[in-house]
Order: C-alpha cells, then sequence, then structure tokens
C-alpha cells in the first residue's frame, strides 16, 4: 500500500487496526507542529524533543481510546500538553531550530529572531497553566472549548487563563523587555509562527 497518499482519516483507520506504517503517516504530518508546541510548554528543546516522543508512543498506544466521530488534533494536543507538562523543567529556552530558508532580508530575520527569542523568554515567565492556554489558543489556533477539553479545565476557567496569561505577557514585555512593549502595545497579543519559532 502507499502511505504517501493517506488522508488523516484512513491513516487513522488503519492505525486503529494495528497498522505502523500508517501511523508514520500521522507522525510526519504533526511531528514539526508538536515539537513548536512541547517546546513552548517545556521552554527546553531537549525536553520537548522526549515529551513530543513520549506523546506520539502514548498516542499510538492508546489510538484504540481515540474516537474517530471527534476531531484527532485536539485528541493529540490533550496528550502532547500532559507529555510536555510531566517533561517540564526550570524553563531554559533556547532558539529553536528552524530550517526553513527564508526570504526576508538578514535585519528583518535578526529583528524576528530577537523578537521570538525574547516571546519564549516571556512565555516562561508565566504560570504553566496560563502558558499551556496562552499557546493552544495564540499558536496552535484551537477554540477555548478545544483548549477546555485538552486541558482538562472548564471554558470559564481557560477564558480566566488567556484574560489574565495575556495581562501578564504584556506586563513582562513591558517591565522587561522594554524595547519591545510599543511593538506590542500598538497591536493586539499575536503568538503566531514568525513570532515564535
Amino acid at each position: 500500500m502507499n502511505y504517501q497518499w493517506l488522508d488523516e482519516d484512513e491513516a487513522l483507520r488503519l492505525c486503529r487496526s494495528g497498522d505502523t506504517a500508517a501511523y508514520a503517516v500521522i507522525v510526519r504530518r504533526y511531528q514539526s507542529e508538536a515539537l513548536r508546541f512541547t517546546y513552548l510548554i517545556t521552554g527546553e528543546r531537549g525536553a520537548a524533543e522526549d515529551a513530543a516522543q513520549d506523546a506520539f508512543l502514548d498516542a499510538y498506544l492508546h489510538i484504540r481510546r481515540y474516537d474517530p466521530s471527534r476531531p484527532f488534533r485536539p485528541w493529540l494536543y490533550k496528550i502532547l500538553s500532559n507529555a510536555a507538562l510531566k517533561k517540564r523543567r526550570k524553563p531554559q529556552p533556547q532558539p529553536l531550530d528552524d530550517n526553513t530558508p527564508s526570504s526576508a532580508d538578514p535585519h528583518t530575520e535578526a529583528v524576528r529572531d530577537e523578537q521570538s527569542a525574547t516571546m519564549q523568554l516571556a512565555l516562561a515567565q508565566l504560570p504553566e497553566a496560563q502558558r499551556a492556554a496562552l499557546v493552544l489558543k495564540y499558536y496552535s489556533g484551537f477554540s477555548e472549548n478545544e483548549i477546555a477539553t485538552i486541558t482538562g479545565a472548564n471554558v470559564g476557567t481557560v477564558k480566566s487563563r488567556l484574560h489574565y496569561g495575556k495581562l501578564a505577557l504584556e506586563r513582562i514585555i513591558r517591565e522587561r523587555y522594554p524595547w519591545l512593549a510599543n511593538e506590542y502595545a500598538a497591536s493586539p497579543l499575536t503568538l503566531d509562527k514568525e513570532t515564535v519559532k
């Protein structure tokens, strides 16, 4: 069978029947995204890699618990979130290598890299629950209901974590990284792949 062209639903169906090659399709599809997410939670590259690997193994071992009538991504992110929180040690953020070529000029790229590193440092200073909520919402694009499912919190708690986490992050940036304060004050907080590598 040619697994290269499998869509996610078919790959998951094959995984549930024990096909490890089909699971490799799922891992390839989510690997980069999973590593970025676990890095933003752990603040450490080695811990992030370990957490992502543990999560993919755990997801494979428990794939039969996945309900195919529901979206796979939030189910996987719940496992990723749990694995990252288990691996989290004292944050020592390191730039996460992104081997994608850039068309930006060197100055623009240097500014973006500095902003990314600063955002990683600022995020690492937030309480775990707020950091996870912000990363899930603004980086991974999950809704508040999906974040509640992933984290096991109710929607009101998620909204509170997002609100207070955003305020705390803005305060951290204003107090500790004042050179970025004007930029973040001028526009709402956005954590995207360009801001947080």
